[in-house]
């Protein structure tokens, strides 16, 4: 059961806001409430409350947009009906849940889950526990708010407002692979083997590749986007670091160079699962892309050193040979 009740922060600045609360607990103190409403799981509601003196409040169940005219809730790209239960369009990733209807909300288990706002990363069961470190490292307590489909697909349960700023920016962009309709596989391995559409084998060896290898969809004649990461903790490579001050228009010196040179490089394997999802996310874009959503997780890392302090932000990388404006 949910409740949300509005309240002014002092009744003379007639300030609205809006707090989310359960068990009957509430953080704020010393202010007047103004509206309550309850809800049964699927959204329909139950001993309302409201003030005389109160503004209309149309954003009620899950932070949902009431429309006036149906009393559906607004979910963005479908309608539901918190009276049925169900959505008013298909799922447009309804092939992924064949044991569900394509009207279902939430699995049809809204204790458990919230409406599904993505479903297009995989993570077979045997890797969980360990991309489970990888969201653990940009969201901290916060990643339990993602769970699995009974497909493997990554679901996220939560409210986005709960994040920082920081981890919003990354849980923005990751939500671009969780929402489209491309399947993403994250896979630990060292090594690994795809099928191509033809029947052709592709070995990936991931310490090729500096400790983590991405085969994606505009790469390769596949379906599916593939993130291999190797299984190592830390793994050390090089990068040819792009020169910023080059110009292309002078000739070419030890000053005024394309490149600065190999520069040593030491990454964790929650950040190159993370570099890979980039990857997986601006396949066919220019690489720069990467390496920005990289520095995103990097500001937001929560992974410790050996004596459980937290490394928090990691130093942010700088474009290279193969991450920058040009190269796609």
């Amino acid at each position: 059961m949910g409740c949300l009740k509005l309240y002014d922060q002092e009744a003379r600045e007639g300030i609205g806001q809006t707090a989310f609360f359960s068990g009957g607990s509430l953080e704020k103190k010393g202010v007047a409430l103004k509206n309550r409403i309850d809800y049964y799981p699927f959204g329909l509601t139950f001993n309302s409350y409201q003030r005389s003196y109160s503004k209309a409040n149309n954003y009620k169940y899950n932070g949902k947009e009431e429309q006036e005219e149906t009393g559906w809730y607004d979910y963005g790209a479908r309608n539901y009906d918190a009276a049925l239960g169900r959505f008013f369009n298909q799922d447009r990733f309804s092939e992924k849940y064949l044991d569900f209807s394509p009207y279902q909300y939430a699995a049809n288990n809204p204790i458990l889950y919230i409406d599904v706002n993505g479903d297009s990363i995989n993570v077979a069961e045997q890797y969980r526990g360990q991309f489970a470190d990888v969201l653990g490292s940009v969201f901290g307590f916060k990643s339990t708010d993602f769970s699995y489909s009974e497909a493997g697909n990554v679901v996220f349960n939560g409210n986005v407002d709960d994040f920082n700023d920081v981890e919003k920016d990354v849980f923005n962009t990751l939500n671009i692979a969780l929402s489209e309709e491309t399947v993403t596989n994250i896979i630990f391995e060292d090594s690994y083997s795809i099928t191509d559409n033809d029947g052709t084998p592709i070995e990936i060896n991931t310490a090729e590749y500096g400790g983590e290898a991405t085969a994606t969809t505009a790469d390769l004649n596949i379906s599916q986007n593939y993130v291999i990461v190797n299984t190592a903790q830390e793994f050390s490579g090089k990068v040819n670091l792009l020169n910023p001050k080059y110009d292309p228009s002078k000739p070419m010196s030890s000053q005024n160079a394309p490149y600065l040179g190999f520069t040593p490089i030491t990454t964790s394997k929650q950040n190159r699962t993370l570099h890979g999802i980039g990857h997986a996310i601006y396949r066919g874009n220019t690489q720069d892309k990467v390496l920005d959503f990289d520095n995103k997780t990097r500001r937001a890392n929560k992974l410790v050193n050996s004596l459980g302090y937290f490394m928090n932000p990691l130093p942010l990388r700088k474009y290279d040979e193969t991450h920058n404006e040009s190269y796609q």
